[in-house]
């Protein structure tokens, strides 16, 4: 009779014990909900003399506060923790400088967390014609029923220059929950729920002649 591998019988032991671990056991998180908050920004940018003089060179000239208005599209996620911790996700697209007759364009892509109470914080990335740069931004937002009215101030450090901004708007919160599937209806029959058999058709007897 043949003798048994021990470095076989080695490693089916060591499978079974790894597949009887109960890492793969474990379960997932609960999926988090997704609450839209876009809404319209308005608001004042200060510009530093570095961030004029770069305007400037692209034919860009105005004073050192512009106006600003545009759209934020925010989604955020949040769950059940204890902590009231969200994460937020959102881009701020505004336009500044129209009463000045200028056009200044600006996107910014931000990440962030929102706390239960309001307040919150983000960074991401910033372009504009002076130049890309990074964002940091703060604030909070005051709740009023299904309306949020956020109050933020950005500061964008870069090469040419800072610039900060205060921004505020209005958005109303709209649950992005997953549609109810729906209900097959019972099927048609009897009240318990059964369809009858179909009729049996019999032909007529015929008498013998």
């Amino acid at each position: 009779m043949p003798r048994p591998n021990g470095h076989r019988i080695a490693r089916l032991m060591l499978a079974a014990m790894a597949a009887s671990s109960p890492v793969f056991g474990q379960t997932l998180p609960p999926v988090a909900q997704a609450v839209s908050l876009d809404g319209p920004r308005i608001g004042l940018t200060f510009l530093s003399d570095g961030i004029v003089s770069k305007l400037k060179e692209n034919d860009i000239r105005v004073r050192p506060a512009i106006s600003q208005f545009g759209w934020q599209f925010e989604k955020q996620f949040f769950s059940d923790h204890e902590s009231g911790l969200t994460a937020v996700t959102e881009w701020v697209v505004l336009v500044g400088g129209l009463e000045q007759d200028v056009v200044i364009p600006s996107l910014s892509w931000m990440v962030g967390l929102r706390t239960r109470d309001g307040a919150e914080f983000g960074i991401g990335p910033n372009f504009t014609p002076a130049g890309t740069a990074i964002v940091l931004a703060g604030g909070h937002t005051f709740r009023a029923g299904v309306m949020n009215v956020p109050v933020n101030v950005a500061v964008v450090p870069g090469r040419s220059g800072l610039r900060v901004s205060f921004l505020t708007g209005f958005n109303l919160r709209r649950d992005r929950a997953p549609a109810p599937r729906p209900v097959p209806a019972p099927p048609i029959g009897r009240p318990g729920g059964s369809i009858p058999p179909p009729p049996v058709w019999r032909s007529p007897a015929v008498s013998p002649r």
